[in-house]
């Protein structure tokens, strides 16, 4: 196919994806770095709002399955003395809600969306794998996909989210969310509320104006850290992962500790009493004291075991690659939110750094979160709102409370106030905002600490010393150069506990890189990676998997290097290998090129093996002399962009039915008819090895090969004991079935039989091979772990 002629075809695709998408979804994913979140277009992401889901959004590393951390937030504005022009009367104290919990037709009456899109600096990459949409940009499931609503290579961010809304109280806000794909600060997204004083009043566009008195903006969060490890249940199964049923409100925040940071910039706590090191202050790069909150899983006696981290003691099987009960943290992350910016008044636009004024926390089961309460006529409420949340100042910390009154057991501490959990609130006000005059507040969201699969290897070794009462050698938390020995229960508490709680230090980085990527004007002041390639076709062949790829606008980049292919199997998010490295610097360079101008490339991957399932992506690089966070590390492009989620594989020959020599049977005979059966129908392969071989993964659903199947045959599954598993019901490219079944029934090792009956007479013009209804043979094969 001509490539220019492809090109546009794929970008006239992509605009009709977006003029198709764009009026869909009320909602924008950010997917292009670690951090991965949803935005909805009333301007806050309330409890279940998509999907019904409890924990959801807020991912992060995004890169693994069940990184939520996210199970509500909310945003209530406050004002005082308020003309009410749909009652008519003068409210002392107007609050109107927008969560944490769902408000009925609140995009009517309270938060009304005008509109929400996302602008890209440039397009995804077109990934294809056997011709089908290949990423999660494209295809991502439950629509967590890139959306974007236009193309702007101005852009300051690789992803920019714009909301406008306009509210009951006559303020109009542009919310934008922005995000960099670059690898220093892909855990960021910066969110920036500009609030104008327009008058609209109602879905109508009805304006009242009037100069508003003492306004508060309120944001509240309710966070729960993080799916992996704190849903119960089989980590396969829909409800899943590592936590015994008694102890699952976890998902819904019931052991979370939140602690307020910079409440006081005259007098902070630079040094913590506590373990966790609960109500430490820290400085951004001006010096000044941060101010935000953090949150983190805290203890809960009920686990019966030191939790914090959520380690896997709970037999879950984890992809099958490791044992059962190893101890694997589940749930190392930290979240939170720092200020950037917030107006000190609408004619004073510097830094205000006493806000928020205004911080607390709330029992998630309070009565004044539910629905029914969140009344924008109702004055009693929304004065006990107003004046409690809003206008209360730093009232108390949380995370110090728990200390206090719990042993900093989080979870004993929400059972003992009978909570599923609690919202940390934060307030910024009060202002006085005329008609046309605006308040800008900006604030960073991002998440860290331990990276997933090294806080695997903290948990197991936890393990080792707990449960298997051996001795282990570990990196010192207070020293990562050096190690230390840990031997009974209580130093590997502490030790694993230290390790987890170092994620505290690695968020407060991150605060800072945040508020120096807001000032630099993001891309304005940073260094760009080299963009990701343009497009990306693998192909499953039986030579191995074939992969193909653009990159003038890498290849264009002044300090491009080159581009890097890595690979995993079995899972989209398994561990990835690099397999190639193809350096400009390097003899082989002009070897991969397909074009003169030296823009398209093509590498063979031999290595794969016939029967698994593998995964690819592609990042280009620079050389290393624009790092300015890690000098001397190539930046490169986000593996987000190229990363595929759908499995290629290497390629079976068709089975050899069309010049098999049927002369030595007689196709008269039953018995002979039987003896052919078994020649020409093979499982492959056999024996099957669950951990790296031949079963295929499509969502709950196994796909067993079996080669070599005429038309009209059955093939049902048996245990070796004669327990039915399963019945074959789908044929694909005519020399191949595939068995459909329970994974769980399946992938239990021992040995299977299938049996193979004709339903209906089988005859071949090609071969002449001829089988009658009624004919049928068995045949065994071994399901290993």
């Amino acid at each position: 196919m001509n490539k220019n002629f492809k090109k546009g075809l794929i970008f006239g695709l992509l605009l009709m994806t977006v003029l198709s998408t764009q009026a869909a979804t009320r909602y924008k994913w950010i997917t292009v770095g670690s951090l991965q979140n949803f935005y909805y277009d009333t301007g806050i992401e309330t409890e279940e709002i998509v999907y019904e889901r409890q924990q959801w959004g807020f991912c992060w590393d995004a890169f693994h399955r069940d990184q939520d951390m996210q199970a509500a937030k909310g945003m209530w504005i406050g004002v005082k003395n308020f003309v009410d022009p749909v009652k008519g009367v003068t409210y002392p104290y107007k609050v109107i809600h927008n969560g944490p919990r769902a408000v009925t037709d609140v995009e009517m009456r309270e938060f009304m969306p005008q509109e929400i899109k996302m602008i890209a600096r440039y397009p995804h990459p077109q990934v294809f794998v056997d011709a089908n949409e290949g990423s999660d940009m494209m295809n991502g499931a439950d629509a967590k996909n890139d959306d974007i609503s236009e193309v702007d290579p101005t852009l300051v961010a690789d992803r920019v989210i714009e909301n406008t809304v306009n509210t009951s109280v006559g303020l109009s806000f542009t919310k934008k969310v922005y995000a960099v794909a670059q690898q220093n600060y892909d855990n960021i997204h910066i969110i920036e509320y500009e609030f104008e004083n327009t008058g609209i009043y109602d879905v109508d566009g009805n304006v009242s104006l009037q100069t508003l008195e003492d306004v508060y903006f309120h944001w509240q969060y309710r966070d729960a850290i993080c799916q992996e490890g704190t849903w119960n249940g089989t980590y396969l199964a829909n409800s899943r992962n590592w936590i015994p049923t008694s102890v699952r409100e976890v998902r819904w925040g019931y052991s979370m500790m939140n602690d307020v940071i910079g409440r006081n910039q005259s007098s902070p706590i630079s040094v913590s009493p506590y373990v966790d090191r609960t109500g430490q202050d820290a400085k951004d790069p001006d010096n000044n004291w941060m101010r935000g909150y953090v949150s983190w899983v805290g203890l809960w006696s009920k686990f019966g075991y030191d939790n914090i981290g959520i380690p896997n003691v709970n037999s879950v099987v984890h992809h099958d690659f490791l044992p059962a009960d190893d101890g694997r943290l589940g749930a190392a992350q930290y979240k939170g939110m720092v200020v950037v910016h917030a107006d000190k008044s609408t004619t004073d636009p510097s830094d205000d750094l006493s806000q928020p004024s205004g911080s607390s926390f709330i029992n998630s089961d309070d009565p004044s979160l539910f629905t029914a309460a969140l009344d924008q006529y109702d004055a009693g409420l929304m004065t006990a709102k107003y004046k409690k949340h809003m206008e209360g100042g730093h009232r108390t910390n949380h995370a110090e409370d728990v200390w206090n009154a719990s042993d900093g057991k989080a979870g004993d501490y929400s059972a003992s106030n009978d909570a599923s959990g609690f919202s940390q609130m934060l307030a910024f006000g009060p202002y006085t905002i005329a008609p046309g005059e605006k308040i800008k507040i900006v604030f960073a969201e991002c998440a860290a600490g331990l990276p997933h699969d090294y806080g695997y290897k903290v948990g197991q070794d936890w393990y080792k010393v707990v449960y298997e009462n051996k001795t282990v050698e570990v990196v010192d938390p207070a020293n990562p150069k050096s190690t230390i020995t840990i031997k009974d229960v209580a130093e590997a508490n502490a030790w694993k506990n230290a390790m987890v709680y170092s994620g505290r230090d690695s968020l407060m980085n991150s605060f800072r890189r945040a508020i120096e990527l807001y000032r630099a004007d993001f891309y304005t002041g940073i260094p760009e990676a080299p963009k990701p390639p343009e497009t990306v076709e693998i192909f499953s062949t039986e030579d191995g998997v074939k992969l193909t790829w653009s990159g003038e606008a890498a290849v264009s980049s002044p300090h491009f290097a080159g581009f890097k292919v890595y690979r995993a199997f079995i899972e989209k998010d398994s561990t990835y290998h690099e397999v190639v490295d193809i350096n400009i610097l390097g003899d082989n360079y002009d070897s991969y090129k397909t074009n003169a101008a030296g823009t398209e490339f093509e590498y063979m991957d031999t290595a794969p093996l016939r029967g698994q399932n593998y995964y690819y992506y592609i990042v280009s690089y620079d050389d290393g002399t624009q790092n300015t966070v890690n000098p001397g590390v190539p930046l490169q492009s986000s593996l987000f962009f190229t990363r595929t989620n759908r499995s290629a594989t290497v390629k079976s020959p068709p089975a050899p039915i069309e010049t098999f020599d049927i002369s030595q049977y007689d196709l008269n005979d039953p018995a002979d008819r039987k003896l052919l059966m078994k020649e020409i129908i093979k499982i492959v392969p056999n024996p099957i090895n669950v951990r790296n071989e031949a079963i295929q993964f499509q969502g709950n659903v196994n796909k067993l090969l079996f080669a070599g199947v005429p038309s009209g045959c059955k093939i049902r599954v048996f245990s070796e004991r004669g327990d039915f598993v399963a019945e074959v019901n789908e044929a694909e490219e005519g020399y191949a079935w595939y068995l459909t079944t329970d994974w769980q029934q399946i992938l239990v090792s021992g040995v299977y039989i299938a049996h193979f009956e004709m339903f209906e007479d089988f005859e071949s013009e090609k071969t002449g091979v001829r089988l009658d209804r009624g004919d049928s043979i068995i045949k065994k094969f071994i399901i290993i772990r």
